[in-house]
Parts: C-alpha cells; sequence; structure tokens
C-alpha cells in the first residue's frame, strides 16, 4: 500500500474516531450524573447511618448517666435517710444536673416522701405504663411516657401520638432499691424536653431532617418538627416494622417512598428507645445535580476542544513522525557507541535484570572471571563468581539498598572459572525506568587482590615481630584488651603468662647476637607445641615474652606454664656453634574483671616472673589478689 492511500485511510480512521468520541462524551456525562445521584444517595445512607449510630451513643449516654446517679444515690447509704437528709441530698444532687427538672424519692407505698420540688411531695405516681415492664418499680432504669406540665404536680401524660411535643415538659424515669424487709425505695427523675429537643437540634445536619425519639411501644417522647400527616403515616410503618422484630438494623434502603422521603430507625440495644430520622430526598440530591451540570458545563466545552486540539495534534503527528524516526536513528547510534566504549573499557562492567539475570557483560568481565559472554549472558552472578566467603546477611543488606533505589559500593571475595579467589571493588546502580520502576542493575568491577594482599601484609608487619613470628607487644596488649573486655561481659575465667630465658646475656655474649636470635626462635617454637589454637603468644621486649591464656583459671593456667618450664629445659637450643640448654622464668596471674587495664595486668604477672628470677629462676610463679604468691 501506498503511503499516499495509507494516510487517507488513516484519515478517515480519525474521523471516525472524532465522532464516535463525541458519543462517548456525552454518554458519559449521562452516566455520571446519574452515579452522582446514586453515590450521593448512598453517602446520605452512610451518613444517615453514623448520625442514628452518634445519636444513639449521645442518648444511651445520657440515660445511663441518669441512672448511674440514681444508683448512686441510691446504694450510696441514702436508702436509710431520713425525708429532710433526702431533701438535702436531692437538692445537691440536682445541683450539677441540666438535664434534670426534679428529683424525688418515693417509699415503699410509692409515696413521694422528699423531693427538690415540694408541690411534688405525697404525690402517688402511677408507673404502668413506664417501660420496660412489670408495672411495680424494680431495680432497673424505666422509662414513662411524655408529659406536659413543669413538673409531676401540675403534668398530664401523653400518650397519644397525634398530640405534638409540648412546650414545656419533661420525660420521667424511676428506679428501685431494694432494702430488705424494710422493702424498697425508688427514685424518680424528671428529665427536661428542652435539653432532649437542643440534644436532637445538635444532631440534624440540615434544617429540614427530623430526628424523633420513641420508646419500644410506639410512644413518641419528642421530636424536633411537629410531624405532617405523612410523616405519621410513615412512623406507624416504622412501628410495625421494629415491634415485628426488625429492631437491629439501620434500615434504610428499604425505606424510600413515593414522595422522596428517605427515613431510617434505630433501636437501642439495652434501653426500650428507638430514634428515627427523616429526611428530604430531594435536599441530599441537590449536590448531585449541581455537580451534574456544572460538570457538563466544563466538560462538554472541554471535549469540543479536546477533539479540536486531537485534530492539530494528529496533523502535527505526520510531522512528528519523520522526526521521532530520525531522533530513533541517532538514539540507536548513541547506543552502539556507549556499548563500543564499555567493550573498550578495561575496567570489567555487567547488566543484569531486576531478578540479577546477566544480559550484556563487557571483554574486561571476561578477563577478570574467565567466562566470556557466550557463558555469562542468561545466567546469575551467584552461579558463576559466587566463592561463599560472604555471608547470606551481607547480600541481604546489598539488595535491601539496591531494591530501594541507592547505589551500593562494597568489597567481595569471588571465584574465577579456574577455581581461584580474587578481591573485587564492587558498584552496583540502579536503573529505573520512566515510572520510577526498577528494571536494571549496572555492576562495574576493580580487581583488588593486589591491593588487599598488599594491606594484609601491611597489617601482618604491624602486628608481627619480625624475628619470632609471634605477635608484637602492641598486637598483645590489644588482644589482652579484648579479653579483658570479654571477662567482664561474661565472667569467664582467663590468664597471663609473663616468661623470660634465665642468662639469656650470656647466650648473646658467649656465643653471639646470631645464636641469641636463633635460641629466640627456636624458644618460640618449642611454645607453639605447647599452647593451645585459642592461646596468643606475643614477644613483649628481649627475651620477655608473654602468653594469654582464654578460659583458663589460676589452676589451669599453672599447670601449662609448669608444662612448658618443663619442655622447653629439655629441648636445648641448637646452633652451628653449639647445643645451648635454656630455662625459662615464669610469672602466672590470673585476669580480674575489675582490673583497670592490660599494663596492669601484665605488671602483675611481672611481679610473679620476678619472684620467679629472685627464687632460682626455671620455675613459676602464680600472683594473685585473692591469695599471696606461690611458687614451683
Amino acid at each position: 500500500m501506498s503511503e499516499h492511500r495509507r494516510l487517507r485511510f488513516a484519515d478517515l480512521g480519525f474521523a471516525m474516531l472524532l465522532g464516535v468520541g463525541l458519543l462517548i462524551v456525552f454518554g458519559a456525562l449521562d452516566f455520571y450524573g446519574k452515579q452522582l445521584q446514586r453515590q450521593a444517595l448512598q453517602t446520605e445512607e452512610h451518613l444517615t447511618s453514623r448520625d442514628l449510630r452518634h445519636a444513639d451513643e449521645q442518648l444511651g449516654h445520657l440515660f445511663r448517666h441518669v441512672d448511674l446517679q440514681l444508683r448512686t444515690l441510691l446504694e450510696g447509704g441514702h436508702a436509710y435517710f431520713s425525708p429532710d437528709d433526702w431533701s438535702r441530698q436531692l437538692d445537691y444532687a440536682l445541683l450539677n444536673a441540666p438535664h434534670l427538672r426534679s428529683l424525688s424519692v418515693l417509699n415503699d407505698n410509692g409515696e413521694i416522701i422528699a423531693s427538690t420540688s415540694s408541690g411534688n411531695i405525697g404525690l402517688r405516681p402511677a408507673f404502668a405504663h413506664y417501660l420496660p415492664q412489670p408495672s411495680t418499680i424494680s431495680e432497673v432504669l424505666r422509662i414513662g411516657p411524655p408529659h406536659a406540665g413543669r413538673d409531676l404536680a401540675d403534668s398530664v401524660a401523653i400518650t397519644d401520638n397525634r398530640q405534638p411535643t409540648p412546650a414545656v415538659g419533661f420525660v420521667p424515669v424511676v428506679r428501685g432499691l431494694s432494702i430488705g424487709e424494710a422493702g424498697q425505695v425508688s427514685l424518680l427523675a424528671t428529665l427536661n424536653l428542652d435539653y432532649l429537643q437542643r440534644l436532637l437540634d445538635d444532631l440534624r445536619r440540615r434544617p429540614t431532617d427530623r430526628i424523633a425519639l420513641f420508646r419500644q411501644d410506639g410512644v413518641r417522647l419528642l421530636d424536633t418538627d411537629p410531624p405532617t400527616e405523612h410523616q405519621r403515616m410513615i412512623e406507624r410503618t416504622l412501628i410495625n416494622h421494629w415491634q415485628t422484630g426488625q429492631s437491629v438494623h439501620l434500615s434504610i434502603a428499604d425505606a424510600y417512598d413515593d414522595q422522596g422521603e428517605l427515613t431510617a430507625y434505630r433501636m437501642h440495644s439495652r434501653l426500650p428507645l428507638v430514634i428515627t430520622m427523616q429526611m428530604d430526598r430531594t435536599q441530599a440530591l441537590v449536590e448531585a445535580h449541581r455537580e451534574g451540570r456544572e460538570r457538563t458545563a466544563v466538560v462538554a466545552p472541554l471535549a469540543l476542544l479536546g477533539m479540536a486540539a486531537a485534530l492539530v495534534g494528529y496533523l502535527l503527528f505526520r510531522f512528528a513522525g519523520n522526526r521521532e524516526r530520525k531522533l530513533r536513528k541517532q538514539e540507536e547510534k548513541r547506543r552502539k557507541l556507549l556499548e563500543s566504549a564499555l567493550n573498550a573499557s578495561a575496567i570489567p562492567a555487567v547488566i543484569t535484570n531486576r531478578e540479577a539475570t546477566i544480559e550484556w557483560v563487557n571483554p574486561a568481565f571476561a578477563s577478570l572471571t574467565g567466562f566470556d559472554a557466550a557463558e555469562a549472558i542468561g545466567r546469575k552472578p551467584k552461579d558463576l563468581v559466587k566463592s561463599g566467603m560472604q555471608p547470606p546477611s551481607y547480600y541481604e543488606d546489598m539488595w535491601k539498598t539496591i531494591l530501594a533505589g541507592a547505589v551500593w559500593r562494597g568489597e567481595v571475595i569471588n571465584r574465577r572459572k579456574d577455581g581461584s579467589f580474587y578481591d573485587e571493588a564492587l558498584t552496583i546502580t540502579p536503573v529505573a525506568d520512566d515510572n520510577g520502576t526498577i528494571t536494571h542493575f549496572v555492576a562495574i568491577k576493580e580487581d583488588i587482590t593486589l591491593e588487599k594482599a598488599a594491606a594484609r601484609e601491611l597489617e601482618r608487619l604491624a602486628t608481627t615481630d619480625p624475628l619470632t613470628g609471634s605477635h608484637n607487644r602492641r598486637a598483645f596488649m590489644e588482644a589482652v584488651q579484648h579479653e579483658l573486655d570479654r571477662v567482664r561481659r561474661y565472667e569467664t575465667p582467663a590468664s597471663i603468662l609473663m616468661l623470660d630465658l634465665d642468662h639469656f646475656k650470656r647466650v648473646n655474649d658467649e656465643f653471639g647476637h646470631a645464636a641469641g636470635d636463633t635460641v629466640l626462635k627456636h624458644f618460640v617454637t618449642q611454645l607453639g607445641t605447647s599452647l593451645r589454637s585459642a592461646d596468643t603468644l606475643g614477644r613483649i621486649g628481649g627475651e620477655e615474652f608473654a602468653v594469654l591464656l582464654p578460659e583458663t583459671d589460676l589452676a589451669g593456667a599453672r599447670d601449662i606454664a609448669n608444662r612448658i618450664r618443663t619442655e622447653i629445659a629439655a629441648r636445648p637450643a641448637i646452633t652451628d656453634e653449639a647445643r645451648i640448654p635454656i630455662t625459662v622464668s615464669i610469672g602466672v596471674t590470673i585476669i580480674h574483671p575489675s582490673d583497670i587495664s592490660p599494663d596492669h595486668i601484665l605488671a602483675r604477672a611481672d611481679d610473679g616472673l620476678y619472684l620467679a628470677k629472685r627464687n632460682g629462676r626455671n620455675r613459676v610463679e602464680t600472683v594473685s589478689r585473692e591469695a599471696p604468691p606461690t611458687g614451683e
């Protein structure tokens, strides 16, 4: 197909795409508007559920607080008060109870004997319509019907839901307490309707919302607004619902009615109370309709503008196609140039995917490891060069770093194809795509085998006595400090031997310094056969040596010292000129957790060595703070 014909088909396809796009846009706007309405209703249901639960908690808290007040007064010893005592207690309790209108005490006959309102004394309230039943006063909080009036003396009970919530009224609650043979005493409290009214008003989200509080028997205690006839009909339906057992679930979706009312109720789990809410569904959808219109007013012009922009973009796309192909060729050229540079580099380089599978290596990698590109690509570095010299935790830290997008630098010991080991300085850099997702890793390697060997040799020279091969004084003192720290932490025994060749100056004077050096090396060799692998030998100076004995108490150290002394005496040094017998004097001490420093320990061992010299040489002396020096 010619280029011209291909472009004609592309133009036709693009025009069809624009038409389909317009249909999709306006169809999406219609769908979006309906979706907004569904979401608004779902949100309203969720908020209503939350509001019902919150109202249930608020009212439940209030009634439980009243119940606690009454129970505290009854059980706190006040059941045996005289009427005058009761009056004082009730007046005091009412001071901090703005939700209560009055408090009254009833005797066993149901007669008020004390009250915060003197007009209530002598009344006999009827409790037949209080919930929960029975009609007699019991030791639970019982809620009566609403009353119109200021207090019990001038009030009238309201049991007809057609009557509106009185402007001045209260809801009575009563709680009794048995006092044994004396019968029972009860407290009757009247809750302010205006307090409950304010509580319900605070729970409304919109002025048009209506909240009502009922008892379980259907008696309305109060509401935020007088109900219309239609709302009364809905209330009767809801009452039938919860009285037939549907009292524990929120009923919202089933409560949409033909006149756009959204109604719901919630029944309290412990109290005989039910809260109902009625909302105007059209009010809930006002915001959805407004947002739909605003979205259409914005999206429709934008859609047309977008179509125009798409057309311009399509024309520009034709022009950009040639430019894109040109840039792609330039990018390919640059990639090949970079690859050639890496291939020519003497620094080994490896590129792997995210799973560490090798995708590319340069010739320097083959020179370092012995594996050429054909052997390496498709495999993982751990299958080629891993030596096992690093612990798993080392590689776990490395992966944690590079998977976090950070560059990792470190040194590893790897294995070549021929099995030989080499030291390597390794730098791994993560490579991420445009979305920030790591796709590859670039590893740059450097052979540092010679440098590491030189460093190890320098370390050996810095810590080793050049004549005897034992630790020098600095290295030995570091070992003693480490062991002192371990003794302090774990309270395990450890000991120190201080050794000095007897009459070593005579050897130098009679046979020469070369023979003296031979004797020192012979002495160290013999010591090596007598010591354990965990023991540390150090040359302190001249012919003076020290031995660190971990996990060894004073008695064990003395036995080792005697064995050393005996074996040294039994094996003279052989030189070209003579057979030179040698003996050694040894001071022994134990490391104490309270020792100040290694110098302090060696000074104590040196005291033992001094005793051995003074007491005749070729002997062992022990020095401990717990016991006086002993010799063998």
